[in-house]
């Protein structure tokens, strides 16, 4: 059986975050991934679907809130990253160990459990969709205010162009289906512009488990390059990228172009 290990992962209830597990191994039966050459395999290639599967933790911590409502047959959900994929574990059952008993929510001993199904996800190269604006429209952005595509772009192409308080926003749990965790990123940056002074921009980060990050920007003249990837919050998941601009006076014009996050 292939076997994949890792140190700390997400443990799901119905769906809800309730707390992690560490130190964590599984393993899945071979026919769960595709034929691959000697040297050239990748975790990329395990096949979704009912699979059998088998593996164990030796700690968890459980948020106090929902400790009552785990018992010894608790079905739950496992979220593990291995290398630059994410496996969803489910259906999961504990074979060895207990929930009950923890102190402080931490339940310190030899789990093993079974589970009847997987889904893998993955991310590679750059996940913004449409990030030049290079349909000549709104492609999988959604906005607020005020915004026509121009043609003054980074790089003489098309770009966004906003007027007064204006927003804009990419939401990768919509496009991918699950968000993208931080581990994964390694680029994550955008270029921004204005056409008149007195203007302000903020960056809005929002993670799958509803907290965020803000970041305030000077704009300028010229193209600058806004990197905002250090402002990641490492071990969170990357739901949704928003951009908003506005003016001190009047309804003066801002460029937005050029969105990048690299896998």
């Amino acid at each position: 059986m292939p076997v994949y290990k890792g140190w700390k992962a997400k443990l799901f209830l119905d769906g809800i975050e309730i707390g992690y597990v560490e130190n964590w191994r599984l393993e899945i039966e071979e026919n769960s991934e595709t034929y691959f050459e000697a040297g050239a395999r990748f975790p990329s290639t395990i096949i979704p679907g009912e699979r059998l599967l088998q593996g164990s933790f030796k700690k968890a911590w459980v948020n106090s809130y929902y400790f009552n409502l785990l018992n010894s047959s608790s079905t739950f959900e496992l979220d593990l990253e291995v290398d630059k994929m994410g496996i969803l574990v489910e259906n999961c059952k504990l074979s060895k160990g207990s929930f009950i008993g923890g102190q402080g929510g931490i339940i310190t001993e030899d789990f093993q459990f079974i589970a009847k199904s997987i889904t893998p996800y993955y991310f590679s190269g750059q996940m913004f969709k449409n990030n030049s604006f290079e349909t000549g429209d709104f492609s999988y952005w959604s906005k607020s205010g005020t915004w026509e595509i121009g043609d003054l772009g980074k790089d003489g192409s098309k770009c966004a162009v906003g007027f007064g308080t204006s927003s804009i926003e990419q939401n990768f749990e919509d496009i991918y289906g699950v968000p993208i965790p931080v581990n994964f990123i390694n680029e994550l940056y955008f270029y921004a512009r204005i056409c008149a002074e007195t203007s302000y921009m903020k960056w809005v980060a929002t993670y799958s488990d509803g907290s965020s990050t803000t970041k305030e920007f000077t704009l300028y003249n010229d193209w600058t390059k806004y990197n905002v990837r250090p402002h990641l919050v490492e071990g969170k998941k990357l739901s949704k990228f928003k951009v908003w601009c506005w003016h001190a006076i009047g309804q003066n014009c801002f460029y937005l172009d050029y969105f990048i996050l690299n896998c």
